[in-house]
């Protein structure tokens, strides 16, 4: 029992970040990071379209008929693109989209 305890409390210092390693045998390297990618890197082309048309204000059910979706297809891809971007709200989506140009070629700002 006592094994079992001691893999799992290893496998959660391992998985949880900031956790320290009760082994340092055990702790992971530390990760090696590349270049920032840009926020529109990690959206799909549809969510890069949902996520420009929603930043000009329009509704759901507006976006849902301009890209020819279902209201909840439309919720859906918002979800998931305030999940990739860390945004909250609509607002928040807009005010990246203006600084980032998340929508525009080359994601270029204009």
């Amino acid at each position: 029992m006592r094994g079992q305890r001691d893999q799992a409390t290893e496998l959660v210092h391992r998985l949880v970040p900031g956790s320290p390693p009760r082994n340092r045998a055990v702790a992971a390297p530390p990760a090696v990071r590349g270049p920032a990618e840009p926020p529109a890197a990690a959206l799909t082309e549809r969510e890069r379209q949902v996520a420009e048309i929603a930043a000009t204000g329009k509704r759901t059910r507006e976006i849902a008929a301009e890209l020819t979706l279902s209201p909840r297809t439309v919720d859906v891809h918002l979800s998931r693109i305030y999940r990739k971007l860390g945004v909250g709200s609509r607002a928040a989506l807009a005010r990246l989209v203006a600084e980032t140009g998340l929508g525009r070629p080359g994601g270029q700002a204009g």
